[in-house]
């Protein structure tokens, strides 16, 4: 806080006839505000090709003051000891919580692919705003949020009052989240996406809860939050259009594969496999207990009547399984399941 001031002497003279001035008034002087600080750390789907090659996570931080502008992410690894810098937050993230009404599940007709003209939701933001763009800018990647575990994109904003807007004209389940389209909970956290960087991590990193802060440009860090890698950024997507044949007794269960990585369509041709090989799971289900598990390298699996006798004691008419398929090189799998 100490000032050093320099000058140079002249003669009494040359100041003579000068004509005297007005006392200034010191306007004082406002210090900072950066309000509450709000962390979030999301083990989210990969949004690009780069992402989707490494496990990884995303940051989110803001804050309810003018002041609070950026900041820098920090981990210990030793219970909040010590800390060392992870990622910079360039600037505040735009996030929020959703109202007391939940997003509802998508109606029947309405998956990943097809914009939700239904379904709407209320999200109120700590700081900033949001924008509607339009159909073709929706398709083409804009306004990509995470509500709860849900990957969304919202067409429309409709602001109601303050920071507090009406989503609608969503697209639903992006990126492999259509597990998360069902089973929203109100005050769910909502963050936009285009704020939160992705911070790369190693397979190692995974499983292991470490503490997290943030500490904003010219202000105090933040609070500590306990954050878990999960790889949700490297799991492969969840097979799709699962179904089931019977020859007699013997059902044959298919799927289609579904990548993540290179997905623009080819002249020709399927889409090329994604990971160094294809391996899946099958559990047949009796309720919620798994009676057998069907591994394969293949998107088709048998499970034979004499099976079906072995853990029912009878061939059944209907059967339930989960599919899961998994990345060679992490503990992660996606699920889909089918009743055949």
């Amino acid at each position: 806080g100490a000032l050093q001031c320099e000058g140079e002497a002249y003669d009494a003279e040359v100041l003579s006839g000068t004509s005297g001035g007005v006392p200034g008034t010191f306007p004082g002087q406002e210090l900072p505000t950066y309000g509450t600080t709000t962390l979030l750390l999301l083990d989210a789907p990969a949004l690009t090709d780069a992402e989707a090659a490494q496990v990884g996570y995303r940051i989110a931080a803001t804050g309810s003051g003018s002041a609070w502008r950026s900041g820098i992410v920090e981990v210990s690894i030793d219970g909040g000891t010590t800390w060392l810098q992870v990622a910079p937050l360039p600037g505040y993230t735009t996030l929020g919580f959703g109202g007391t009404t939940p997003l509802p599940a998508p109606p029947v007709h309405v998956g990943a692919a097809q914009i939700d003209m239904v379904s709407t939701v209320e999200v109120t933001l700590v700081k900033g705003s949001l924008a509607s763009v339009t159909d073709e800018l929706l398709i083409a990647g804009a306004n990509r949020a995470m509500l709860g575990d849900e990957l969304i994109q919202f067409g429309t904003a409709t602001l109601v009052s303050g920071t507090t807007y009406t989503l609608s004209r969503l697209l639903r389940g992006r990126r492999g989240t259509e597990g998360a389209m069902t089973g929203h909970v109100a005050d769910e956290t909502f963050v936009l996406l285009s704020g939160a960087p992705f911070v790369p991590a190693t397979v190692a990193d995974m499983g292991i809860e470490r503490l997290y802060r943030i500490t904003p440009t010219g202000g105090d860090p933040s609070g500590s939050v306990p954050f878990t890698i999960a790889g949700a950024s490297a799991r492969p997507f969840s097979p799709a259009h699962v179904a089931g044949s019977r020859a007699v007794d013997d059902l044959t269960i298919t799927w289609t594969r579904r990548s993540r990585i290179g997905t623009e369509l080819p002249n020709s041709g399927d889409i090329p496999l994604d990971e160094p090989s294809e391996r899946y799971e099958v559990d047949i289900l009796d309720g919620p207990d798994v009676v057998r598990t069907i591994s394969v390298t293949a998107p088709t699996a048998s499970y034979t009547g004499a099976q079906q006798t072995t853990d029912f004691g009878a061939p059944q008419p209907s059967i339930r399984v989960t599919v899961d398929s998994s990345a060679t090189g992490t503990p992660a799998t996606s699920k889909s399941p089918i009743e055949a």
